[in-house]
């Protein structure tokens, strides 16, 4: 038994690594690709191109794939395998069927969308008829392909989960390199996304298909188990379409108001401050089969939401003081020092907002796991309003940046969200955990602050001075949790044993 102990936890472990991995590994080819990108294309094509990629990353059907996620884990974990078949095979009906109904609107309304709605300047429409075009099928493309890596992450092959995520982003970064050198457009970089998800897509059900024998395809669905996928994609569908349409009316309200070079200036941070986001949720990959996993088990999954809570917590607070202090020499030594002047206060606005849904993260995956998903759409609308409502307002005043200050308005209702997620699944508010925690990461916070502050000031911007910056106020924020007490004995090896206790 003991042995059996320590294989979970080994595996938790290298899952949760191989989380962080696919998290990162793709990030060096594509700030490799970025400036590069910009240059040949220039601010307002890379605007519009941004504008398209984020609508595809983002649309509201891709996520359906996390049903296989849950029931696989769910389904092994309580030995009803012979369930996974018919519910994979009703996930997929139910996204492709929902995915092609929405993408048949939009290819019929493309031209109005991109002239009346988009308002894109009338030599670039017809390019941007075809984009839309192309990402219909795109998003086609990775819903099918999330479907199947959803199921390996259920049995726990973040390995696989890994390679396929890198194999997806570096195939793009270093495809877009080569074709915008080429002298290609910005069409050409939305038609090798879609061969790149495609050629994914393959390869994930192959894989699938390898590593989980009853992931067969099959028509044959038990009427109980098309109301357990249904009831809990719908959930997903009603959070995603919110999040979708309040995206789509962002990019809608700057291309209309600002036009495409703003465009640039606004998706650049909030492409960084996503990193940061997934940055989180790569971390906690593993959690969300063991959520499913311990669902009677009460006592283990307050313990393993504390954990992840405490860590993610402590990183999100250091990540964001070090954009306040350190965004502006690395925009500088990045894209030089024109984008640093219109990027920075984005950079810092984005960065607070995308810090406060990381850490919801964590709370989102415990309801999902309850099967509420219906209350992170319920979040999602109100997010969306109020964005919507804040944008607006505070766009006549701050321009761009108020469209990002509205985004940030509206993401604050995650807050007491969480709150009320633990007290309905966890049991209760846990008000002591929050305060010890948040009282010691602040006083860490300021020697870090300060040795940050200090050589980001001193030196010239630069790679150097960045990577100093950071690497200085890591040092003496580590330093102090330890001094205030907050990694004791029993989390020195917090990393290393993440969620360890978890059987």
């Amino acid at each position: 038994m003991q042995t059996e102990v320590v294989d979970r936890r080994k595996r938790f472990f290298r899952n949760s690594i191989f989380g962080v991995l696919s998290w990162l590994l793709p990030i060096v080819p594509t700030m490799i690709a970025t400036p590069i990108v910009i240059k040949r294309l220039g601010d307002e094509q890379y605007g519009v191109l941004a504008a398209v990629l984020s609508f595809i990353a983002y649309f509201f059907t891709t996520a359906i794939g996390k049903v296989a996620a849950k029931y696989v884990a769910e389904y092994r974990a309580t030995g009803q395998n012979e369930k996974i078949s018919p519910m994979i095979s009703a996930t997929i009906i139910f996204g492709v069927s929902t995915t092609l109904v929405v993408s048949l609107i939009a290819f019929i309304f493309a031209r109005p969308i991109v002239v009346d709605a988009l308002r894109i300047p009338e030599q670039m429409q017809d390019q941007a008829v075809t984009g839309i075009y192309i990402a219909c099928a795109t998003i086609l493309s990775i819903f099918m392909a999330q479907v199947f890596q959803f199921a390996l992450q259920g049995i726990h092959r973040f390995d696989w989960y890994l390679l396929l995520a890198n194999l997806t982003s570096v195939s793009f970064s270093l495809g877009s390199i080569a074709i915008v050198l080429l002298g290609y457009g910005w069409i050409a970089l939305l038609a090798w996304n879609l061969v790149t998800w495609s050629i994914v897509g393959v390869v994930s059900f192959f894989a699938a298909r390898h590593l989980i024998p009853e992931c067969r395809l099959t028509l044959k669905i038990p009427s109980e188990i098309w109301r357990s996928v249904r009831q809990y994609a719908l959930g997903i569908v009603g959070y995603q379409l919110f999040g979708t349409l309040l995206l789509f009316f962002e990019r809608v309200w700057i291309l209309r108001n600002f036009g495409g070079e703003a465009m640039a200036y606004y998706v650049i941070p909030m492409t960084l401050a996503l990193y940061l986001h997934l940055f989180t949720a790569s971390l906690v990959l593993a959690m969300f089969p063991v959520v499913n996993e311990l669902l009677d088990e009460p006592e283990k999954l307050k313990e393993l939401y504390q954990k992840a809570t405490k860590l993610v917590l402590t990183l999100l607070v250091f990540a964001v003081l070090s954009v306040v202090v350190c965004g502006k020499v690395f925009l500088t030594a990045w894209l030089g020092e024109r984008y640093a002047d219109e990027c920075y206060v984005m950079l810092v606005i984005q960065t607070v907002t995308f810090a406060i849904l990381a850490l919801n993260t964590i709370a989102w995956q415990v309801a999902e796991g309850f099967k509420a998903a219906a209350l992170n759409a319920y979040g999602t609308i109100f997010w969306m309003f109020a964005g919507v409502i804040a944008m607006i307002a505070m766009s006549q005043s701050w321009q761009i940046n108020g469209v990002a200050a509205g985004r940030l308005a509206g993401v604050l209702i995650f807050i007491p969200l969480i709150f009320y997620i633990e007290k309905r699944f966890l049991g209760g508010i846990f008000m002591k955990f929050w305060g010890a925690t948040v009282i010691r990461i602040l006083i860490a916070a300021i020697p870090a602050v300060g040795a940050e502050l200090f050589l980001a000031k001193t030196l010239q911007p630069s790679w150097f001075t960045f990577f100093g910056s950071v690497a200085a106020g890591g040092i003496a924020y580590v330093g102090a949790l330890f001094l205030t007490g907050f990694i004791d004995d029993g989390g020195k090896k917090m990393a290393r044993d993440l969620f360890a206790k978890y059987r």
